[in-house]
């Protein structure tokens, strides 16, 4: 009905090709059309890091078709809920905003730290080094950024799923149901108040785990085939 299937493919697809696309643009795959950078110490790891994100991305795609068919599934079902249930199209809303608002502050914070650095003259670029507190500061200052979106993305789960909860069991399915007033703001407010230091924890743990989960999951889909090698 709301054709989630295509629209998650159609996403993965356009981020691993993307993100390929622009690590060969990095890795100067693109010098014979006229595409040179000028050099800089960041180009090599710039696009060794774009290149296994949207390599994870195909595998994911090629190699866990069933969970993400399920998973497809999952969000036809939760459109169902959210076309049902107008006090939810907010919700996107509010997370878009709130993380816009993370991203300006860690952005902020990232800037700053790099304002500190000293200038150096190395191979015809100009580099940035710092000192080791200088250099703490700001890797801590990236993972708290990462941390603080999770959790935002954490608390979106659950606000969903809370209201999603609601919808299913007042039997919000049948034309004509919708949940009560204001349910997502409740969702939100139990969140907050019985629940917000375990979404905080999961978030940090979900960040720490995934690259990790990640490839095991595609070893997984591969012991299920008929055939491995």
């Amino acid at each position: 009905e709301y054709n989630a299937s295509c629209l998650v493919k159609f996403g993965m697809v356009t981020l691993s090709s993307g993100c390929l696309l622009a690590a060969a643009y990095l890795l100067g795959c693109f010098h014979s059309l006229g595409f040179v950078l000028a050099p800089s110490p960041y180009l090599l790891p710039g696009g060794i890091t774009l290149m296994v994100i949207g390599s994870v991305f195909a595998c994911v795609l090629l190699n866990l078709r069933d969970a993400v068919d399920a998973a497809c599934d999952c969000i036809e079902l939760a459109c169902t809920c959210v076309m049902r249930t107008p006090m939810l199209t907010l919700l996107p809303l509010v997370v878009t905003l709130w993380n816009l608002v993370l991203s300006t502050i860690s952005w902020g914070g990232v800037f700053l730290m790099l304002s500190c650095g000293r200038e150096e003259l190395s191979a015809g670029a100009i580099d940035v080094r710092f000192d080791m507190p200088q250099s703490l500061c700001f890797f801590l200052q990236v993972v708290m950024g990462i941390w603080m979106h999770q959790v935002v993305f954490a608390m979106s789960q659950f606000t969903t799923t809370h209201a999603a909860v609601l919808w299913y069991f007042q039997d919000g399915s049948i034309p004509g149901r919708s949940l009560p007033r204001c349910a997502v703001w409740k969702a939100l407010w139990h969140g907050h108040r019985y629940h917000f230091g375990t979404i905080v924890l999961g978030g940090a743990v979900v960040f720490l785990t995934r690259m990790l989960r990640l490839p095991l999951s595609i070893l997984v889909s591969w012991t299920k085939m008929h055939n491995p090698l």
